[in-house]
């Protein structure tokens, strides 16, 4: 199967905005993100995906405690428009945040963050994750749960995670 040529453009503590103008206009096409959240979420911008000059994708980042796994994580919430290669575009999103996130942990060891979490907030997903480990480019998902709704809770862990007692 051909993949598809997808660019991420990593955008994490930048404030790029020709980067910001795309995630805007991604978010507009999927009537995403309210317009008064919209400024605290362009602050927390990881990556945008491009197909071509296209933007397909974008992702944003924040700290978090999930309590579920006692982990400061990233909470990771991707926003990809309908197309053929939504799934590529998830990977190759959720691998650049991986690329920048993780050594930006690394740098910042007060924040004890391990990894990335994504819950998944469309029953599609389902079909295309059916196993417990999802391991694509550098990216390994593991399930970790399920949302009320019934939808995937998936955890990237950070090469180096370990847990304090």
């Amino acid at each position: 199967m051909q993949m598809a040529d997808i660019e991420s453009r990593i955008a994490w503590k930048k404030d790029d905005p020709a980067l910001r103008r795309d995630t805007e206009a991604i978010w507009d096409g999927l009537n995403h993100v309210y317009p008064r959240e919209r400024e605290d979420r362009l602050k927390e911008l990881v990556a945008v995906a491009y197909d071509g000059e296209r933007p397909v994708g974008a992702c944003t980042a924040c700290a978090i405690e999930y309590k579920v796994l006692r982990a400061n994580v990233f909470y990771v919430r991707p926003a990809i428009l309908a197309g053929l290669h939504h799934d590529e575009i998830l990977i190759r999103l959720l691998s650049a945040a991986k690329g920048v996130l993780q050594p930006w942990a690394r740098a910042h060891p007060g924040e004890r963050l391990k990894g990335m979490l994504l819950m998944f907030e469309s029953d599609a997903f389902d079909a295309l994750y059916s196993d417990p480990i999802l391991r694509r480019l550098d990216v390994e998902l593991v399930l970790t749960g399920y949302t009320d709704e019934g939808r995937q809770i998936r955890m990237l862990w950070f090469d180096d995670a370990k847990f304090e007692k």
